[in-house]
């Protein structure tokens, strides 16, 4: 199953933005309660402040810090 989401997912970030809604989360489509069923990484790490820690990582070992970083504040 994982593998078939992962497939989904590609599939999706292939579309050329062009071809997308020009303002996705106004489509009536979107309207409704939502619910978080699958991620391919800890939910914490979706956060701003997480993500923006990670997108400065200019280098591997950066990297592996902020992963440890990361590990660390999950097990807290």
């Amino acid at each position: 199953q994982k593998d078939d989401i992962a497939t989904l997912i590609s599939n999706l970030e292939q579309i050329p933005p062009e071809d997308l809604y020009a303002q996705p989360t106004k489509s009536p489509t979107i309207d409704g309660t939502w619910e978080l069923l699958y991620s391919n990484t800890q939910l914490f790490r979706s956060s701003p402040f997480f993500m923006a820690g990670r997108a400065v990582c200019s280098t591997e070992e950066e990297a592996r810090q902020y992963d440890w970083f990361c590990d660390m504040h999950r097990a807290a």
